[in-house]
């Protein structure tokens, strides 16, 4: 059975000679004016378990890397396709798809850039089926925001697609530079619940269900003391459904917490909220840069101690919190 195999996928491969392209415009800039456009591949167009895109021609079966720096499948990781079942006329045929697998996108903080590409998708008039991984807050959020069940399809199963729709690259740096997409997003989310302009919470927002590394706080029980003398609350959004983490992060004025992928739903706080996180020293990662940009969150990133030279920090991922400092600037930030 002829397979293609340990093909790394960030290698550029040739599109088949048939191989054509309309670009569509969703009607979004950058911050540059530069428009971000949709691609819409024809002829016969295949996604292998929903990671990958193959085209069929006289000179077999090829294998899509990048459409003008559009996402069409996976990354970095060697590959093996089996090409008959993926070629099989037994597959579902759709008339028009789209692949949401960006890196990581069953990960709730990369899923959230899957959906600024729904949101690009949409405004361009894409009405087909979208392709996503097969979890459980990925067909909630989708339908959510708009999206009938109907037109999502799980990825355990090769399709036939006769136009494949496929969104620019979404990851940190397209969104820092490009609030159009971002902010409309935000506005479909806030849009599907009822408004809660007079209400104002402080989330503590804690590291619990559905936390997929360490990086929690050593001294969780007196961070958590100090953050209820300044009104906080705390909240587990791993425990809730996607609907209720919307309407719990429009109520907050203020959210405190260890890194991690909770705080995406910060794209729905307060605009000139508080946005406050801890780190290990061996670990900082300023995932949030495109909501403080675009939404004006007042930004604190908190780390831990690390001043003894001549010793290693003690608590890998995990955050110390230096409390009289947080007690500082928290009596500055929430006065």
């Amino acid at each position: 059975m002829p397979v293609i195999e340990n093909l790394p996928v960030t290698a550029a491969h040739a599109p088949a000679p048939d191989f054509t392209r309309a670009m569509v415009d969703t009607g979004f800039h950058d911050d540059l004016g530069q428009a971000l456009k949709i691609a819409v591949v024809e002829n016969s167009f295949i996604t292998a378990t929903g990671r990958y895109a193959l085209t069929r021609s006289d000179a077999g079966p090829a294998l899509l890397s990048d459409v003008f720096n559009h996402e069409v499948i996976g990354h970095g990781e060697a590959i093996t396709i089996d090409v008959e079942q993926a070629l099989s006329p037994e597959n579902p045929v759709l008339d028009d798809a789209a692949m949401l697998h960006g890196p990581w996108p069953w990960a709730f903080y990369h899923w959230y850039e899957e959906l600024n590409k729904v949101v690009m998708l949409e405004r361009a008039g894409f009405r087909g089926v979208y392709i996503v991984p097969a979890v459980g807050f990925v067909g909630d959020s989708l339908e959510y925001i708009g999206i009938d069940r109907a037109r999502i399809r799980t990825d355990e199963q090769n399709f036939v697609v006769r136009r494949l729709w496929v969104a620019p690259k979404v990851n940190l740096t397209m969104l820092v530079r490009t609030s159009q997409p971002f902010v409309a997003l935000r506005e479909r989310l806030l849009a599907a619940i009822a408004p809660h302009e007079n209400i104002e919470r402080r989330l503590f927002v804690t590291r619990g269900s559905g936390a997929t590394s360490n990086r929690d706080l050593v001294n969780k029980e007196a961070v958590q003391a100090l953050l209820f003398r300044f009104g906080f609350e705390k909240v587990d959004f791993g425990k809730l459904p996607f609907r209720e983490q919307v309407a719990m992060a429009s109520t907050a004025s203020a959210m405190v917490g260890a890194h991690g992928a909770a705080f995406s739903n910060a794209i729905c706080m307060k605009r000139k909220g508080l946005l406050l996180e801890f780190f290990s020293p061996l670990y900082i990662n300023y995932s949030y840069t495109p909501h403080i940009r675009h939404l004006g969150l007042r930004y604190i990133p908190l780390t831990a101690d690390n001043y003894d030279w001549g010793e290693s920090y003690a608590y890998g991922m995990d955050a110390v919190v230096n409390t009289d400092l947080l007690e500082s600037l928290l009596a500055v930030e929430l006065a």
